[in-house]
């Protein structure tokens, strides 16, 4: 047990580099959504790392929008930037301009946790009701392919190709046929994180009404986000959490973008509060 509980030790996967060479250079972040928990600790990790070395860190602010990642590359091209990080990265095809622009003006760019290729997009959305396209040990895939493209119609993916893979979606169509590969299945109870991300407004709008009829035949539906705009457009109540405990509960009237703004914004004072009362009480 005392093996789990000590301090791990990090082993540098390389030799190391001598990082005071580029002591003055400056490095400009595109993230793929700058409200995310994760993606703003990575970058403050980023630009500790680069301050202590004399490296100047620049970050784009955007709301997952591929316009918004196009202008960041754009604005680090015009910024003379030595190096673009694309992190948490798009498909890299869908800002194909910004990137030849940076390659011309000799700025390499970084893409970290690049759209897998995959699989044909519609053979991971019926991956869950497998065993029903298998007859006498052969799989039939011409009525996979058929039951694929009926879920694309009734979820609105667009193409309705199946053998398209997953990457050659745009966001919103990517979104939407995550929501049919798990609802065809009818769960009691479905859990979605962060589900209009990277989406443009009109597929926002689709997956909204996908998750508010789910809910209306009578499914669960969790949504952990940090667009509060979200959350006060589907949930029907909130809940906040801070330093892993819940700190407020939000429902009716008081579930409105503001107002989770505003208890999410003091979630860390709610939490110590609650935190210094257990201990009197205990």
């Amino acid at each position: 047990m005392d093996k789990f509980h000590a301090v791990p030790r990090w082993k540098s996967p390389g030799v190391a580099i001598d990082a005071s060479k580029a002591k003055g250079k400056t490095i400009f972040i595109v993230p793929i959504f700058s409200a995310l928990p994760y993606q703003q600790l990575l970058n403050g990790g980023v630009k500790a790392a680069a301050k202590a070395v004399g490296i100047i860190v620049k970050e784009q602010t955007n709301q997952g929008s591929p316009a918004q990642w196009a202008q960041g590359v754009e604005q680090a091209i015009a910024q003379k930037a030595d190096l673009i990080a694309l992190i948490g990265a798009p498909d890299p095809r869908l800002i194909q301009p910004q990137l030849k622009k940076a390659k011309a003006a000799g700025i390499p760019v970084v893409v970290g946790n690049l759209v897998n290729e995959g699989t044909p997009a519609f053979d991971n959305v019926t991956m869950l009701t497998l065993p029903r396209y298998f007859e006498a040990g052969a799989l039939r895939r011409g009525r996979m392919g058929a039951d694929a493209r009926a879920l694309a119609t009734e979820y609105d993916v667009r193409p309705p190709d199946p053998t398209l893979r997953y990457s050659a979606l745009s966001g919103g169509n990517q979104q939407k046929a995550m929501l049919a590969k798990w609802m065809q299945t009818k769960p009691r109870v479905l859990l979605l994180h962060e589900p209009t991300q990277g989406v443009d407004v009109g597929a926002r709008e689709q997956i909204f009404g996908m998750i508010r009829d789910a809910a209306a035949g009578g499914m669960s539906v969790i949504c952990c986000s940090s667009d509060y705009e979200q959350l006060a457009a589907i949930c029907d109540r909130v809940l906040v959490v801070g330093l892993g405990r819940i700190v407020r509960e939000l429902t009716g009237s008081e579930v409105t973008k503001e107002r989770i703004t505003e208890q999410c914004y003091h979630s860390v004072d709610l939490a110590l509060e609650l935190l210094r009362a257990t201990e009197v009480h205990g």
